[in-house]
């Protein structure tokens, strides 16, 4: 029976549809005096027979088709039972030839029932069974696809942060048998995304639902979801909005002194005394330089009346340094917690047995006589330091092994120190000894050589003491005579008591912090002498030129020669001596017993206020090697040759040039390749600014040389960039890279006195 091609919703048991919802089908069965349709318990208990709730084909066929379905007749009773069926009055459901069906108890048969349709609208019908002891109906039904559609009717934010998103979700459900489309309203502060959609059968779609407060009030809004072809539902969404409150146990975390390197931990505790989670964000609000301080976490969120541990590290990085950085915790609803981190940074705690070893007097004669001295090199600290000795030349006069090393905590370390003079004479030297994250150190190598023919004034360490005064005060130039006149001047004075603390003449030029500062052995007097090197302008003695570079050379001939020039600024005559390494410690096993560098004339006197010219020689002795090595050029008074002339009034130091002399022994056609792409050293980082340092204070920092491949090379400092002051300087200047090594250079900024 072809019914209207209107959809007619009815749910549950067919025999439950109440009258008002009645098919057609019911309603002639009515008129026609035909059983009304029994629930499935109903006529198990009447009858006997299980035949389910009825058939039904759901809204997947289309016009034209054929459809076939099962029911099953099954006897759920001890009685034999007999039934037959009538055919269905609508010709589109047709059955077999209806025959009589006896069923003993618990046996049961499968009738098939094939629906036809040939529009699309509903259909629905019913079988009915005739017993012995009556007859009833099962219903038989085809649906159309119906839109339908479901969404909640409310959602509830409860508490929420100010200025803080809060998110929820909801589906927009499709259970129906069509696609459907929909468009969502709705209003501030409150966002739904996505807005709009299509929505496959028995398929949902989720809608998220930002909601933002922009101050603590109650917000309600009504969303509105508009389906075509169906009812619009109405969504009801509300929240509050609270202010968050963050609170901490202390805004000031002290970390106290830390190594340079080290890294010490402190905590501090967060806490949320609101209503509502807090999101927060630590962020630092200076910017003028690099952070020393780490906090972990930096962000996160703390729920309702929690508590949570923040972690806030301290790794300086610049030794003498005190860091007092700011920082914030920030929340959206605008609470602020400021914090202040305050540390200092120290330097290992190293110390050098000695400040000066001396030789006393070697005789020179045949065999070679050699005196040797260990210094001992303690480290105070509970972590090691590496150390480094600059200003000596393995193959030199005064020898050393080893050259560098790693002081272990609260141990020492020792350097054999060997000293074999060639000619009659004093001799004196600085040694620098760098530490990792420290002041550098400076040990002085004093000693004398003599023979039979000429034998000098033994050197003594208080003339050491007595020299670095007068360079402190500007009075290194002075002449053994001048110095004889001054000292007996001050006897004089001190018969006049007109001598001051120091024991010097009082000079009412000299102000009295200038003198505060007239220490030798302090770390800004170490520096400074550290950088200067031999071509200080202001020194007695100068070089024109600290580094000569030969370039490529070749063992079969010596290297054209270059000029070394030295001048005297003092008022009285020198003697310069020159002494070439005789070896190359790095070389093959002939650079290692020949000199590879020849400096001619190897001695010379210098007139005062004069320059004396040398020539220098390269002279490989293997191939395919680069050489960098030092020169000495020990340089003293003329009257100091022998003790007759000399007393501990007028005893003159000697000086100690150095001369930085470099070549390879590559062929030529590859010299330029090689040395443009090998001998180069990375310096990085290429630029570096200085903190802000208090006047006459050194500032000292790290930066790593790395050579790419296995030549040693010059390690040459790039040009101050317009950052630095253009008293920063670097160093070492004159030192070779080891093959494939990295060596740290301590650039180094004394900022001067306004």
């Amino acid at each position: 029976m072809q019914t209207s091609a209107v959809p007619v919703a009815l749910g549950g048991d067919p025999a439950s549809w109440p009258a008002g919802k009645a098919s057609s089908v019911v309603r002639s069965l009515r008129a026609d005096g035909k059983p009304a349709p029994l629930t499935k318990a109903e006529r198990i208990r009447r009858f006997g027979v299980d035949c389910g709730d009825g058939l039904v084909w759901a809204a997947t066929w289309t016009p034209g088709g054929e459809y076939t379905k099962a029911l099953v007749v099954k006897n759920v009773s001890k009685q034999v039972v007999k039934l037959k069926y009538k055919l269905p009055e609508s010709k589109f459901f047709s059955m077999a030839f209806p025959e009589t069906i006896k069923l003993t108890a618990g046996l049961s048969k499968t009738l098939q029932i094939t629906f036809r349709p040939l529009r699309l609208e509903e259909y629905d019908d019913c079988i009915e069974f005739m017993t012995d002891t009556g007859s009833f109906v099962v219903p038989i039904r085809a649906n159309i696809p119906r839109i339908s559609s479901h969404v909640p009717t409310n959602l509830d934010f409860g508490f929420c942060p100010v200025n803080d998103i809060e998110k929820r979700t909801f589906q927009v459900t499709n259970d129906g048998e069509v696609p459907i489309d929909f468009n969502l309203t709705y209003e501030a502060p409150f966002t739904l995304v996505p807005s709009s959609g299509t929505v496959q059968p028995r398929q949902h779609a989720t809608v998220e639902v930002t909601f933002l407060p922009r101050d603590a009030s109650v917000y309600v809004a009504s969303c509105v979801c508009n389906v075509p072809g169906h009812k619009a539902h109405v969504l009801k969404i509300g929240g509050i909005g609270k202010y968050p409150f963050l609170t901490c146990a202390t805004e000031k975390v002290d970390v106290g002194t830390v190594l340079t390197g080290q890294a010490v931990t402190k905590h501090i505790k967060l806490r949320n005394c609101s209503l509502v989670y807090a999101r927060f964000q630590i962020v630092r609000t200076d910017g003028d330089v690099e952070p020393n301080f780490i906090f972990h976490p930096t962000s996160g969120i703390i729920p309702p009346d929690g508590e949570l541990d923040v972690g806030v590290q301290y790794r300086p990085k610049v030794t003498g340094t005190y860091t007092c950085d700011h920082y914030e915790v920030r929340t959206p609803g605008g609470n602020t917690v400021p914090i202040e981190c305050t540390g200092e940074a120290i330097g290992p705690d190293v110390e050098l047995a000695k400040d000066v070893l001396n030789f006393n007097d070697v005789s020179i004669e045949l065999p070679r006589k050699s005196t040797q001295r260990i210094l001992e090199v303690r480290n105070h600290s509970d972590v090691a330091v590496p150390f480094q000795l600059y200003g000596a030349e393995p193959n030199g006069l005064f020898s050393l092994s080893p050259a560098h090393g790693v002081l272990p905590p609260r141990l020492s370390a020792y350097v054999t120190f060997s000293f074999s003079p060639l000619e009659p004479g004093n001799y004196y030297k600085r040694v620098y000894v760098l530490v990792l994250n420290a002041a550098p150190k400076a040990v002085d190598l004093i000693g004398s050589g003599y023979n039979e023919k000429r034998r000098p004034l033994p050197i003594a360490p208080k003339f050491v003491t007595d020299y670095l005064q007068r360079e402190m005060r500007g009075l290194h130039r002075l002449v053994p005579e001048e110095l004889q006149s001054r000292a007996d001047a001050r006897n004089a004075a001190r018969e006049r008591g007109e001598l001051d603390e120091d024991g010097e003449i009082f000079d009412p030029t000299v102000s009295e912090t200038s003198t505060l500062m007239l220490d030798p052995r302090s770390e800004a007097a170490l520096m400074r002498g550290l950088f200067r090197g031999s071509s200080w302008r202001q020194g007695a003695v100068i070089l024109e030129e600290e580094r000569l570079d030969f370039g490529a050379g070749s063992r079969l001939r010596p290297s054209e020669s270059k000029t070394v020039r030295v001048t005297n600024r003092t008022n009285g005559k020198l003697a310069l001596q020159w002494l070439v390494p005789n070896g190359y410690v790095n070389g093959g096993p002939k650079d290692r017993t020949a000199p590879v560098f020849a400096i001619s004339p190897a001695t010379a006197d210098l007139q005062p206020h004069s320059t004396a010219t040398f020539k220098l020689q390269f002279r490989p002795q293997s191939d395919q090697q680069y050489y960098v090595q030092t020169l000495e050029c020990f340089c003293s008074f003329k009257s100091m040759r022998t003790f007759r002339l000399v007393s501990d009034d007028n005893f003159a130091l000697p000086w100690c040039l150095t001369l930085t002399a470099s070549g390879d022994s590559f062929p030529r056609a590859r010299s330029s390749s090689s040395r443009a792409g090998c001998s180069r050293t990375a310096c990085s980082p290429s630029r570096q600014c200085t903190r802000a340092t208090p006047p006459s204070r050194p500032y000292r920092s790290r930066t790593t040389t790395t050579r790419p491949c296995s030549s040693p090379s010059p390690t040459t400092c790039p040009p101050p960039s317009p950052c630095c002051p253009p008293s920063a300087s670097c160093l070492p200047a004159r030192r070779s890279s080891s093959p494939s090594a990295s060596r740290p250079t301590r650039p180094r900024a004394t900022p001067r006195q306004p």
